[in-house]
């Protein structure tokens, strides 16, 4: 070895993050498109000579050139965003460069080698091609619920088939997933275990909770003497993307799964039973004769301990809401909120702050919400109606709460 290159390994040793690589970690060149010994800076497009079946629209390339003639070793000078052209074509935009490139670039992978070439590949090829726009202006927010058995139950060999997807999918700079327990919460409180309960109510509140564009789910089936058939599919929820779902089957041999498939089951199937609240805030010049179930009050020196009260003025009362787990912002009178809930205890926690328009928020203690807790049973197809009127009123903080359910067919209140 040169004593160049010699000191190129030296320093590469010295810092790890310093990115030297070796010919074997290359795997293809760039030049930019159109222009022979042309100059690209952040935003030229680059022509990439790479296997178009290794990487998927929206992946992220390095950007290398030799460290030193004769050395055997290249430093990263930027990085490329991968954008679909065709079939057998790949192109590229400059996303990060050190200065002005010129000159033999050459290509090499950011994630780790099993990631990048994952057997997923074709599926989030699919879902970039369909879903994401040319170049990525954002990341597509994709939310992998889980692969299920053909009874609709998760088991230990559908979470290892989820494991491997997640993995490879959250690691592409062009998907940003919900996190795991974000969707295993969103699950619970919707009162599914697994996603085959999941109907188009379901899917709606999905994309407006947890922020997604995309979901993916699966199923799978056992095969003899060992491996498993899979099948994955990505719905699109947010409107305007199409087609609305992709399927991408597989197959997993015994020898590729490493035996039989553990079929021990983590979470069982359970249909949705489902019920409606509907919560509505009300205006009223004054609590007195206004029909209540339950009315809280407090005087306002107690929700604001320590301060001087006497002559301020408050905001539109605003509330805010606990249903079971699930958080609401009711922002003032005449606000109503609906949705779909599990049938069963609806555990309701009701909070109501007057906010004086006058005060420094931040002197003194933090203020207390004047608190009101209602728990009601709620049947499949009923629905919950929660008046609130929120009330400052001769010194005191009051909250009038009335609730009524109405049966499936709309007949008849109790």
């Amino acid at each position: 070895m040169s004593l160049a290159a010699l000191a190129l390994w030296m320093a590469a040793a010295a810092q790890p993050d310093a990115g030297f690589v070796d010919a074997a970690r290359l795997v293809g060149e760039a030049r930019v498109m159109g222009r022979a010994g042309g100059f690209a800076s952040p935003g030229s497009l680059l022509t990439l000579d790479v296997d178009h079946a290794a990487v998927v629209p929206g992946d992220r390339l390095l950007l290398y050139e030799p460290a030193e003639e004769g050395a055997g070793l290249y430093r990263p000078v930027g990085a490329v965003t991968v954008v679909p052209e065709g079939t057998g074509a790949v192109s590229g935009v400059v996303s990060a460069a050190a200065r002005e490139l010129s000159g033999r670039m050459l290509l090499g992978f950011s994630l780790p080698l099993e990631i990048q070439l994952t057997r997923h590949l074709p599926f989030f090829d699919s879902i970039a091609r369909a879903y994401l726009a040319s170049p990525p202006r954002a990341p597509l927010a994709v939310a992998v619920v889980d692969v299920t058995n053909p009874r609709g139950e998760r088991t230990a060999a559908g979470d290892r088939l989820q494991d491997g997807v997640e993995r490879a999918l959250c690691a592409r700079p062009q998907f940003a997933c919900v996190p795991r327990e974000r969707v295993e919460t969103f699950l619970r409180e919707e009162g599914a275990a697994t996603s085959r309960a999941l109907d188009a109510a379901a899917l709606t509140d999905l994309r407006v909770r947890l922020a997604a564009d995309v979901v993916i789910t699966g199923h799978y089936h056992a095969m003899e003497p060992g491996g498993v058939e899979y099948a994955l599919r990505a719905m699109a929820i947010k409107p305007g993307l199409a087609p609305r779902s992709l399927w991408r089957k597989g197959v997993l041999t015994a020898q590729e799964w490493g035996g039989e498939a553990d079929e021990r089951v983590t979470a069982g199937f359970q249909p949705l039973r489902r019920a409606r609240i509907t919560v509505k805030a009300l205006e009223a010049a004054t609590v007195e004769g206004v029909k209540a179930r339950r009315v809280a009050m407090a005087k306002l020196e107690e929700l604001y301990p320590g301060r001087e009260l006497d002559g301020q003025r408050y905001a539109p009362p605003a509330l805010s809401l606990t249903i079971g787990d699930r958080a609401v912002d009711l922002p003032g009178p005449g606000a109503t909120y609906s949705a779909l809930i599990p049938a069963g205890l609806a555990a309701i926690t009701i909070a109501y702050l007057p906010l004086p328009l006058d005060m420094r928020m931040e002197a003194g203690p933090p203020p207390r919400p004047l608190t009101e807790k209602v728990n009601v049973r709620i049947e499949e197809g009923e629905e919950l109606i929660v008046t609130l009127v929120p009330r400052e009123e001769r010194g005191y903080a009051i909250l009038a709460v009335n609730y009524s359910k109405v049966g499936e067919k709309g007949a008849g209140t109790r």
